[in-house]
């Protein structure tokens, strides 16, 4: 992962925990909402990096069965 790729990611983790904070002490909607949508975000950098480290993974297991 890149430097630009943490800081995005450390980013986008920081704002969902800040709106699941608000959300969890005012109960407000849109904090839900909020927290949500980050949350979706930070999702789906995850699957995609589980994605790359399977094919590395796959990758690797192939050259050792040569």
């Amino acid at each position: 992962m890149s430097t630009e790729s943490a800081q995005r990611f450390y980013n986008l983790t920081r704002e969902m925990r800040k709106h699941q904070i608000t959300y969890f002490n005012t109960r407000s909607l849109t904090s839900l909402h909020n927290a949500k949508k980050y949350e979706t975000m930070v999702d789906e950098i995850i699957t995609a990096v589980q994605k790359k480290l399977k094919v590395i993974e796959e990758e690797k297991q192939s050259k050792l069965e040569l």
